[in-house]
């Protein structure tokens, strides 16, 4: 594999000397981005009109204890669909595996932190199964989430997930790959 493949619509690997990357993109269509965006806006200027509520109308504390509650739910869902938004626009997971260590960094732009594992013990890669009619599958596949992890491996006794949202096959094909390039690293 000496120039960049393909595998899926999402997923690129490429090898290099000593090494190989593997980069998961997040691509959703124009439009559900453009929702995800209409969805931040009012709901932000929902937040502030309650934040000029409480701060400027006489109200009784009844009424003020009420709206720093729903102020607080407000801002945990603020945050959470404000990071969907970023992880829509400019997410995306990046893995390097070598004879020493794999790497999964999950990034908005250039911010992340990168997790490193010890080749050795890194154990039982493999797909996450979920019941495709199931609650949590549904959400988890949603657009405005960010989650659904479909792969996992074992690392010193630690599940670690990953591959958020691919499809059957592409998380498949990604395990292999995952698996042989391991496979190739640690006998090298």
């Amino acid at each position: 594999m000496d120039k960049l493949v393909n595998i899926g619509d999402r997923i690129s690997a490429k090898d290099h000397d000593t090494y190989t990357t593997v980069l998961i993109s997040n691509t959703v269509d124009r439009w559900k981005v453009g929702l995800l965006l209409c969805w931040v806006i009012l709901w932000t200027v929902c937040g502030a009109l309650m934040v000029y509520s409480l701060l400027v109308r006489d109200a009784s504390q009844e009424n003020t204890l009420g709206l720093a509650v729903f102020l607080s739910f407000w801002l945990f869902f603020e945050i959470r669909i404000g990071k969907a938004l970023l992880w829509r626009l400019k997410g995306m997971e990046f893995l390097k595996i070598d004879r020493d260590k794999l790497i999964l960094k999950k990034a908005i732009g250039t911010y992340g932190k990168a997790q490193e594992f010890l080749i050795g013990n890194v154990k039982n890669i493999e797909r996450i199964d979920c019941p495709k009619r199931s609650w949590t599958a549904v959400v988890e596949s949603s657009f405005w989430f960010v989650g659904g992890e479909t792969i996992e491996f074992d690392c010193s006794g630690k599940k670690v997930r990953f591959a958020y949202q691919l499809s059957d096959k592409d998380s498949k094909d990604l395990t292999a790959l995952i698996k042989s390039k391991i496979r190739y690293y640690v006998s090298a």
